[in-house]
């Protein structure tokens, strides 16, 4: 019995890297499009004097945002679906 369960936690892992990793991709390709479409707003704040390390955290802050928001659409919709299902 141990043995299946254990098999089944294995088989979800499986799973959840199969389904997360499309998604991370998905994510940075999303990231990278924005920060090449905003190299002028970029040069920009470099030019009125902001550094490096405030326009990393900037990209950042945008990631972390983005990240949060899917996150929660996703558990939302997860919720919803496993108790449209049950």
């Amino acid at each position: 019995m141990v043995q299946l369960l254990n098999a089944v936690f294995i088989g979800m892992y499986f799973l959840l890297a199969f389904l997360a990793l499309p998604s991370l991709i998905a994510m940075l390709k999303t990231l990278a499009i924005n920060v090449l479409e905003r190299t002028r707003e970029i040069g920009m704040i470099r030019a009125v004097g902001g550094t490096r390390k405030q326009v990393r955290r900037m990209v950042v802050a945008e990631a972390l945002l983005l990240a949060s928001v899917g996150t929660a659409f996703g558990i939302l919709s997860g919720m919803y679906l496993g108790y449209v299902i049950v």
